[in-house]
């Protein structure tokens, strides 16, 4: 394995787009039909691999986590969309089941074929919240034309899609393994942990206050800019962002040979002390108004959970290498990086340091030209 200088490629992880909402296809004519939905028993098998883990390769040759969008997307039979949405319980305020017949209703001239046996697909009511309401009107007709429902399901392929950019990489791809609501999971990880907090965004937010919705949008707008710079940071590092709060980021470092993460999650701290010079005077109304920040690394193991319920699920780390990681960001000035012992080991003689509290030392300020 080689890795380029720095010990990090530009794109560790090889992220590749999501896949793009699929475009809307319309059937030509009722032979057209027949052929998108023939039986999904003799659709031909998905040559498609199955998700990655969590990635523990250096960043030079981590694999793509996102799957690669098929080029064309056969539709699917009904018997694949009745599998997909199971029968729910019938209830007073259920919907009436969409009836999809197989073959064109009694009465089609167009074909002297005798009707099939009707299937009957119920949809779970959460659904209707991401659909339109005409569009939940129509699949919950008493014969729902195919067409609709493509259009419900490629609906809800594009709030997939966009729901998935909110969630650390890792926990779409687990998620999506084992895509069942209320799932409540957990196992130990190791690695290395970054927790950065920035100071001056609430007198920034007070200041711009007094512009109204124009201060609220050149709020958003410097808030971006923040997150865009310190994102292209952590994905040059190979870092999985846990969490933002806008003044605060959790970064998470999967563990590598040699534990060569811990000098990934330095490095990138180290970088985004440099960009946050970029934001040191911001002009308000009232007068200039600087961020500063302040890093924390620890190397070790923790919990990572996904708990919760059906309704509302969070992912939640906790463990001796989550409490390390805070108690090094309190530690530390403005300015600085604190790193834990297990951390400094990783380092080993490449870093100048000085001993803080017991267990932590604060990093020696490293030159661009180091980065």
């Amino acid at each position: 394995m080689t890795n380029p200088p720095g010990g990090e490629s530009e794109n560790p992880e090889g992220n590749q787009p999501r896949p793009e909402p699929a475009a809307r296809r319309r059937p030509k004519s009722l032979a057209d039909l027949r052929a998108l939905f023939d039986d999904g028993d003799t659709a031909k098998p998905s040559t498609q691999s199955p998700a990655p883990e969590i990635p523990l390769q250096p960043p030079d040759e981590m694999p793509s986590p996102r799957l690669d969008p098929s080029p064309r997307r056969r539709a699917p039979s009904p018997a694949a969309l009745q599998s997909l949405f199971g029968e729910s319980e019938k209830t007073a305020e259920s919907p009436p089941p969409a009836v999809l017949p197989e073959t064109p209703v009694e009465g089609d001239r167009r074909s002297g074929e005798e009707p099939s046996e009707k299937i009957h697909l119920t949809f779970p009511e959460g659904i209707q919240a991401y659909l339109s309401p005409d569009l939940w009107r129509k699949i919950n007709s008493d014969s729902p034309r195919r067409g609709v429902l493509m259009n419900a399901l490629d609906r809800l392929r594009s709030v997939l899609y966009i729901l998935s950019t909110f969630l650390p990489n890792h926990l779409y791809q687990e998620k999506m393994r084992r895509a069942v609501p209320g799932l409540v999971s957990g196992q130990m990880v190791a690695g290395s942990l970054l927790f950065a907090d920035v100071s001056g965004f609430t007198a920034l937010s007070e200041r711009l206050a007094s512009l109204g919705p124009q201060g609220a949008e050149k709020l958003t707008s410097i808030m971006n800019e923040y997150f865009a710079a310190m994102l292209d940071i952590l994905a040059r590092s190979g870092g999985i962002l846990l969490k933002f709060a806008g003044d605060a980021t959790l970064v998470y470092f999967p563990e590598q040979e040699n534990g060569i993460q811990a000098k990934w999650a330095v490095r990138a701290g180290q970088r985004m002390l440099q960009a946050i010079s970029a934001f040191s005077k911001i002009e308000t109304p009232t007068g200039v108004v600087g961020l500063r920040m302040k890093i924390g690394v620890a190397t070790g193991e923790f919990l990572a959970a996904s708990i919760g319920s059906a309704s509302r699920m969070e992912y939640a780390i906790l463990g001796p290498a989550v409490a390390q990681t805070m108690k090094a960001e309190s530690v530390a000035s403005v300015g600085q990086l604190v790193v834990n012992e297990l951390t400094m080991a990783r380092l080993g003689q490449e870093q100048g340091s000085s001993a803080l509290a017991a267990g932590f030392s604060a990093l020696a300020t490293a030159g661009e030209q180091e980065l």
